[in-house]
């Protein structure tokens, strides 16, 4: 299955080499979670993230869980800072 990666400036180091900056298509096996996406790109575990699944805020605590789907958005931001 195919899914969509997006994220911002400060993160795109964690994008596979063949996105355009802030977006990235990834090929993943059936059955994949937001979790396993994640660890696979290589963001620490620790990082704070707003982790966004097709436009609804996807709780840390439902990553492990969330099985994605051909044709998913997943994006990830990390967090805002106030002024």
């Amino acid at each position: 299955m195919r899914i969509t990666v997006k994220t911002s400036e400060p993160l795109r180091r964690f994008l596979p080499g063949d996105g355009n900056g802030k977006t990235a298509q990834l090929e993943l096996a059936e059955g994949c979670t937001a979790a396993q996406v994640l660890a696979q790109l290589g963001l620490p575990e620790d990082q704070s993230l707003l982790v966004i699944l097709n436009e609804s805020a996807l709780p840390k605590a439902q990553r492990a869980e969330t099985i994605l789907k051909d044709g998913d958005v997943l994006t990830f931001l990390p967090p805002l800072k106030g002024g």
